[in-house]
């Protein structure tokens, strides 16, 4: 966990490694649960996640981080095997990484595999607890060459903000991942 206060136009700032260096290391263990019933074309899940709140130590004057329970409800519905439209909600709101704010998310994704071999993706989510990065649209690319799975994914926000008199998203970000499934 790391934890730091950066003032910006402080004279004092001169080493900001020796800040960042700043840190406290603990390790813990988060027991996690979930459930799943399928159906021929509907599956239907349930995760809890933290059900022990693990936390763990922080740097001197930082609270310590804890993970609060978070429980996911999701279903998928299947109208044709190479279709998947699935619907997921955060039931309970949880804190983030980022200091006073929280998140419920509600997500909807829609799948379609291409000749078993890609798939693509369109969704999108939005934050229940916050109102202040909007909806998110995403999308993704899957790619599966029957050992190894490569995924690109990506997110952006609806709502802009200016940065340096551009509009940005408020949120961005972009995902890969390589796996082998086997």
């Amino acid at each position: 966990v790391h934890g730091s206060t950066i003032l910006v136009f402080d004279e004092d700032n001169d080493d900001l490694s020796k800040v960042l260096d700043e840190y406290e290391e603990s390790v813990n263990v988060g027991i996690d649960l979930g459930a799943f019933y399928r159906l021929p074309s509907v599956n239907l899940g349930i995760a809890i996640h933290n059900l022990n709140a693990p936390s763990f130590d922080a740097p001197p004057g930082f609270s310590e981080a804890t993970l609060d329970p978070q429980i996911t409800v999701g279903a998928s519905f299947f109208p044709w095997t190479t279709l998947g439209l699935s619907l997921d909600l955060d039931v309970l709101e949880a804190d983030s990484v980022f200091r006073d704010h929280e998140t419920q998310r509600v997500m909807l994704g829609l799948e379609w595999d291409v000749a078993r071999i890609l798939a693509l993706r369109i969704g999108g989510y939005s934050n229940l607890a916050e109102d202040d990065v909007g909806e998110v649209v995403t999308a993704g690319l899957g790619l599966n060459l029957w050992l190894l799975r490569i995924d690109l994914a990506g997110a952006m926000s609806l709502d802009n903000v200016e940065v340096d008199g551009t509009q940005v998203p408020r949120e961005a970000r972009v995902a890969l991942r390589l796996a082998s499934e086997w």
